[in-house]
This record gives structure tokens, sequence and C-alpha cells, in this order.
């Protein structure tokens, strides 16, 4: 009895030991051909021997730590350490138990450019001026220290001021040293910049905190205040939403792909820790390709939401079943903030919310189980696409039933701030079941059984054509399906047309396999955008229009109620 008295009066007098903190540095040691080393400091693990590894498939990329070379390793008495690397994301180190370890390697420029392909960006991107960097990718982590554990991060850059660089990460601006209180899995989870003139940074303080823009490039019809000015109001929108301006810093970045003059655009990015990465293609107007959730207004909205839903409000493991919250039910969120906030009109609404129809009912693969999209969401892009679709529409028609269930008083925008900050006050993963329990104490048993069928089952979203009355009238309407007509993927990788379909309007148009592929421009899932390929012959350059459609169907169809009351409309 005396000997468990006194080791609980020795814990307690002592405490517990922080967590082990990690740190790292990039260093700028050449400018052309441009080297950058990286160092991270830690503690090893208690049986001597640490592994230090990378998200070998983070987000669908391949080849995370193939550009990583010459990695040593030494202790904090400076004595050489032995260093395996069985593959490419993955280091282990012999070392005294628990002795503070530095490790070294070295990033090789892999010349990801000009092409457009946005998941390579993922990908650390070196060239003489510039380093885009996201931390999954490029920071090796200690295996043994657990992800979920909040300890001191710190991250520092050194020579890139030295050479007239300027660097920026998601915590701030300068060469730091930048620290901060999170676990691993979120503090990686970052954004790592650096470049010279030609990448240029604006910052300014907004309610909270300061936000910056750093953009890279200058092929496009619009300049950098314009994009600064955009990327403000969609801070504040999202801010305003969730009433949170709790954000010490923000970084939005902006990093030019492919070359000027081709005719093929692409937009996209990705959502990270206290900062979002966005890639546009040369020559991109600042609408994007299309309008609301395809306009980069519509990219910054959905992506800046992402910090609330997915980021503060985590799904669980297997994360990719919740994906039609996470990212779905952004998609909703996303059309009605751009609304709300003056970047679209009804009627881009009802537009966009009808391609959203067309998309899911023309996707053979809406009716996939939550199982199957967790096993082929990286692999199947029409998969890929499910959550996405189904989880925007489920949404409306959740939003339509909370209403109704209270007499208008609170919709999905209450349901989601309740979900926020029961994340806030912990703990912040959301399941299936804790999602069902709120719907069915919110809304009924029977609406939580229609979403739980929906989105474990896949069962077909329910049609409700008054559900947006008195702002939006509905109506069953025959649309084609979108058919290209050819094989998009291996012709792009291959520059030759490949898999024309026989009879396709893609085959009317004269396309066929063979041809010399000049260039390509389409709005993916629209039939009514006309599909331009320009191809080469003897005669030089010819460009083949068409529209890509396929079978008809009938497919919910919306537009603005002339005679509705926009006073009394359900959108806002």
């Amino acid at each position: 009895m005396w000997n468990c008295i006194a080791m609980y009066v020795f814990a307690g007098l002592t405490g517990q030991s922080p967590p082990a903190s990690v740190s790292w540095r990039i260093v700028l040691e050449q400018v052309d051909p441009p080297k950058v080393a990286i160092e991270v400091e830690f503690e090893g693990d208690q049986d001597g021997h640490s592994a230090l590894v990378l998200e070998a498939d983070w987000a669908g990329t391949k080849g995370a730590g193939e550009d990583l070379t010459l990695v040593s390793a030494r202790s904090s008495s400076g004595k050489e350490l032995v260093v395996e690397r069985p593959s490419a994301g993955r280091v282990e180190i012999a070392h005294a138990p628990l002795e503070r370890v530095l490790a070294r390697y070295v990033l090789v420029p892999q010349g990801r450019q000009p092409e457009l392909g946005q998941s390579q960006y993922y990908l650390p991107v070196l060239r003489p001026g510039l380093l885009h960097a996201l931390g999954k990718t490029l920071l090796f982590r200690p295996e043994h220290l657990d992800t979920a554990t909040p300890r001191r991060l710190s991250f520092a850059w050194s020579g890139f001021g030295e050479q007239g660089q300027s660097p920026v990460c998601s915590y701030g601006v300068g060469p730091g040293p930048h620290s901060v209180e999170r676990d691993l899995e979120s503090g990686l989870q970052a954004l790592f910049l650096a470049g010279d003139a030609r990448a240029r940074l604006t910052t300014l303080e907004v309610p909270g905190g300061q936000l910056a823009v750093w953009i890279q490039g200058s092929h496009w019809p619009f300049q950098d205040p314009e994009l600064v000015a955009l990327a403000q109001r969609v801070v504040h929108c999202g801010r305003e939403f969730f009433s949170d301006h709790q954000w010490p810093f923000y970084l939005i970045s902006l990093l030019e792909t492919g070359t000027p003059g081709e005719r093929a655009q692409s937009l996209g990015g990705t959502g990270l820790t206290q900062s979002f990465a966005m890639f546009l293609s040369a020559g991109m107007p600042l609408e994007g390709p299309g309008e609301g959730v395809m306009s980069v207004a519509g990219l910054l909205m959905h992506e800046h939401f992402h910090n609330w839903n997915g980021m503060l409000l985590r799904m669980a493991a297997p994360e990719q079943r919740l994906y039609w919250l996470s990212e779905g039910f952004t998609n909703f969120f996303t059309r009605r903030l751009l609304l709300r906030c003056g970047f679209t009109t009804q009627e881009a609404y009802a537009a966009d919310l009808s391609r959203a129809w067309n998309a899911y009912r023309f996707n053979p693969m809406r009716n996939v189980s939550a199982e199957r999209i967790e096993q082929e969401f990286w692999s199947s892009r029409e998969v890929g696409e499910v959550p996405y679709q189904r989880g925007d529409l489920l949404a409306a028609w959740l939003d339509r039933k909370l209403r109704e269930q209270s007499s208008g008083k609170r919709g999905l925008d209450a349901l989601m701030r309740e979900l926020v900050d029961r994340a806030r006050r912990g703990p912040a993963e959301i399941t299936l079941q804790s999602f069902l329990e709120l719907t069915r104490a919110w809304a009924g048993s029977e609406v939580a059984g229609v979403v739980e069928r929906v989105a474990v089952d896949g069962a077909d979203v329910p049609v409700d054509l008054d559900q947006y009355r008195p702002c939006l009238r509905g109506e069953w309407s025959k649309v084609h399906a979108f058919e290209i007509g050819f094989d998009v993927e291996r012709t792009g990788r291959e520059k030759v047309v490949r898999g024309v379909v026989p009879g396709s309007q893609a085959e009317h148009a004269g396309l066929r396999d063979g041809q010399a592929l000049a260039g390509l421009k389409y709005v993916l899932g629209q039939s009514e955008s006309e599909v331009e390929v320009m191809v080469r012959g003897e005669g030089g350059i010819q460009t083949l229009r068409y529209f890509p459609r396929g079978e008809a169907t009938d497919v919910p169809r919306f537009e603005v109620e002339p005679d509705g009351d926009p006073g009394a409309c359900s959108l806002l």
C-alpha cells in the first residue's frame, strides 16, 4: 500500500513529460540548378530504432519520396547513425534509446511542368526561383510518434532570403521558426512556398488575423489585386457563416500550370491547414471555365468551407464513407454561399443545380454503396464523383425536411453549425451514427432512414421538384447524357486521338483514331457545352466542334420562379 501511495504522489509532483517535439528546417543550398535540403530533428523511439515516413498515397498521389534523396542522420552528439531506406517513402534509423536524432535529405528537381494534371502538383515542385510543396509529401515524420497527439512543431527556412527568395508557409511569413501546438496529422497538412520576384505575396489584415495571397505566374487575363479582392470576400463570407474569426493567419496560393496558348483549361486545388493551394492553367479567366461551383470563386468557397467541414469537423475512418458529408455538403453550401454573398445570381444558381442533377442522374455509378466508394474513390473517376454529387443533392433534400419539421425556423445551416460547435467542444470526429442521431432528433426517424439508405446503401436521392419554392420551380426535362466520344485520358497522355466511339457525335464531327492532338477544350459533364478538338494534319491545325450528346433521359431541371417572392426565398 505504501509503495502505491508513494508512486501516486511522485507522479502528481512531477507530472507527465510533454509530448516529444519535432522540428523541420528547409534550406536553400544552391540556386541554379536548385538544391534544397530538409532537416528534421526528433526524439528517437525507446527501442533504438525509428522510421521516418511520408504519406505514400496522400490524396491519390503516387511516387511520394522519389524526388527526395541523399538521406543521412546523426545523433545529438554528432555521431553518424546507420540509415536504411527500404522504400521511397520510408527511412529507418538506428540510434540509442530515446536519443535526439537529426536527419537530413535533399529535394532534387523533377521538372513538373508544364503539364496540366493537378495531382502532380501535390508532389514537391522545385524549379529555379520556385519551391511549391505540401507538407504531407515533402516532410518526413517520425512514425513512432502518435499523429493525433498535440505537440510542439517547428518549421524554419534558411538561405532563401539571402538569394532574394521569400518563404511563406501555412503558419506565417518569413524564415521563422514558426512554432505551433498541433498534432502531426494536421500540422503536416500544410503549405510551403518560396519564390523569387516572379512570385508575388500580398498580405492584408482581416477580422481575426492576417490573410496572405501568394501568386506565381502571369499569363491570366486578370490582375493580382482582383484575385486578392475575391479571396478576401470568400474568406469573409465563410467566416461570417460560422461566426468564426479566430484565425491568426491564413494563406491562399495560386500556381500557374500548363503553358500559355493551350486551349485546354484546368482548375483545381486542395484545402490544407490554415491554407489553400490553388492551381489554374495559363490563360484562364477569373470566372473559370464555368459558373457556380465550377468558377474560381466556387473553388475558393468550397475549399475554404472545408476549414470547418472536414478539418475542424473530422470524418471518422474510413473517411471515404463519409465524403458525402464532407465533400457533398460542402458543394451544397458552396452554391448557397456564392448566392448569399453576392458572387452569383438565382439564375446561375438554378443552372448550376440543374447541372448537378444531370451529372448525378447520368453517373452510371451513382448507386454504389459506401463500401465501394471507400475501395474505389481514388481509382475510379465515376465512383470518386459519387459522394460529391450524392451529398450535394441529399443536403438540399434534408434542408427542406428540416425546415418543414421546424415550421421554417431552422434548416441545414443550423444543423451544420451545431455539428461544428460540437466538434469544437470535442470530440472533433463525426461518425455516421452520430450524424444520424442528430438528424433523427431534428427531423425524425423517417428522414434519418432516408439519409442512411442514400449515404450507405446507394439509394437514389429523392426528387422533390417543389423543394426550392418559392424561389425556383422544378420540372422533368429531356436531357442528353454527356458523351465526349473518345478516350480523353489516353488521348491526352499520348497526344494522339484514341478510342473514338463508333456512331458518336465525335465521329460524326470527323474525329478519327490516330489523329495528332493539338488542343482540347470541353466542360466535363455538360452536354450542352460545345467540345473543340484541335487536330494536326498536313494542311495545318483543324478544329473539330460538336456537342457531346449521348442518349436522352428525364432529369430534374430548375429555373427561377417568375412570380416568386425573393424575400421568402428558401435558398437564402
